[in-house]
């Protein structure tokens, strides 16, 4: 179920919240590979890529400054109503090793 986290407070964020249970190998969400901002230059096979590269900062940087023109215009805006905090690189150690866990060989380290 994607929700508001809190239903008492609307700005509390939207969140995925599990209502039964999860068999192990089961995709939770799935995300079209042309709805992410990852590097210009990405291929999932090549064991060294990751989502957390320079490359992908570099692609983010550019839709930032394409603005209203960027395909992913709605999403920065909604990004950048996030207090500070919600970036990982300013996430606690356990909330870090837990997105690691979840997101197996893709992720690397900060």
């Amino acid at each position: 179920e994607i929700r508001v986290a809190d239903p008492n407070d609307p700005s509390s964020g939207s969140g995925m919240f599990v209502n039964g249970s999860i068999e192990e190998g089961e995709v939770l969400y799935s995300v079209p590979w042309d709805l992410i901002i990852k590097p210009d230059e990405f291929d999932l096979n090549k064991p060294t890529t990751s989502l957390m590269s320079c490359g992908t900062v570099r692609s983010f940087i550019r839709e930032i400054r394409l603005g209203d023109e960027s395909t992913f215009g709605p999403y920065l805006k909604y990004f950048h109503s996030f207090e500070r905090g919600g970036l990982i690189a300013e996430w606690s150690d356990a909330g870090y090793d837990l997105l690691k866990k979840v997101l197996g060989p893709l992720f690397s380290a900060r």
